[in-house]
């Protein structure tokens, strides 16, 4: 479980490079 919230945290993280 926490391994999936890590994963979802470095997705968000990917998304919020790739807006700018």
């Amino acid at each position: 479980m926490f391994r999936t919230i890590i994963y979802s945290y470095k997705f968000s993280l990917v998304i919020y490079n790739k807006a700018f």
